[in-house]
Formats: structure tokens, sequence, C-alpha cells
């Protein structure tokens, strides 16, 4: 069988010329079974229903953009490594930030509960000329790295319409990381 599981797809008003680009979006499973087959069960446990990488109609306008974050500095960054092993010197961090299904990161800063990054992350992103954007959601999140696996300090999420609709955004300013 061939499936697509809960993905997101573009909603779009080809009946009629009074509703241009798109609608809204709808998350489903397609699946395409044999004559006589089951159709295989949906997998149980938790999903990811944040709008990420939907599927759009070949009548969708799409222009490309940059999304710009940059990030200047960090504050009392937790060291994660010294709760673990009783030992510190601080956090090797660094910035991760997500947008639908791509991801950029900033260099590491090593040993420092007060990092300074000073660098902007350049993401290029395909958006609908007409119509909601693909995410609303740009997830910036701080890391601690390590030799194993990265810890997540802390997370703070925004949206898209706040950035566009709000003055608040347009000039440097600190935001909380909740963990």
């Amino acid at each position: 069988s061939h499936r697509l599981l809960r993905r997101w797809f573009a909603l779009m008003d080809d009946t009629s010329d009074e509703h241009e680009g798109i609608q809204g979006y709808l998350q489903m499973s397609l699946t395409i079974v044999r004559d006589g087959d089951d159709a295989p069960l949906e997998p149980e446990g938790p999903h990811d229903d944040e709008l990420r990488d939907p599927i759009m109609p070949p009548s969708v306008e799409m222009e490309g953009r940059e999304l710009l974050v940059t990030c200047f500095e960090g504050a009392h960054i937790a060291d994660t490594d010294e709760s673990l092993l009783g030992v510190g010197g601080g956090p090797d961090a660094y910035v991760k930030v997500e947008y639908g299904a791509l991801a950029v990161r900033s260099e590491r800063v090593d040993n420092d509960t007060f990092p300074t990054w000073c660098e902007q992350l350049v993401m290029p992103v395909m958006v609908p000329k007409a119509g909601p954007p693909t995410s609303d959601r740009v997830r910036i999140s701080v890391w601690d790295a390590d030799t194993v696996s990265d810890d997540c300090i802390g997370v703070v999420v925004v949206r898209v319409s706040e950035i566009v609709s709000t003055r608040q955004w347009r000039k440097a300013c600190w935001v909380h990381l909740y963990g």
C-alpha cells in the first residue's frame, strides 16, 4: 500500500473566483490499497500536530523569502552539565531556529552562562503569495552541546502573525525561554 500519514494539505476553493489563494489547511492521512486488502490502522501514540511542510496544489503561487533571526546574547543560561556531572564551567550554548520542516543553528559558545553570538541566522523559506503562511510558528531554542546528545535548555515560540502585526518584534528585545 501507499500512504501519507497525518500530512497537512492546503485548502483551495476551485469552484469560485470569489476566494483566491489558500483558504486554510487540513491534516489527514491518505492510503491507497489494493482491492480486497485491509486498510492499515493509524499508528497510535502522540502526534506532532504543528503545521509543517504542507502539500500544496500546483495552482498555489509560491515566492521565496528569507526568515532572519539575529541572536545577540544570552543571560543566566542554565548549565545542564553541572546538574548531571557535578562539574560546571557553563553550557556550550547554541541557538536553533525551526520554521516548518526547516532548521538552522548558530555557532556554539563554550562554557558561558552569558554567551554572546552577535550572529544572524538566515533561513530561505517558500511562502504562498496569497493566503496564510504555511506555518505560523517559529520555534527558537537554546541548546547545550554535549558529546553524546545535546540538551534543550529552553524554548520560545513566536507566531509569524505576531511578527507581522505588532511593532514589538521590530526592535531587539529579550525573550524568556521556558524549558
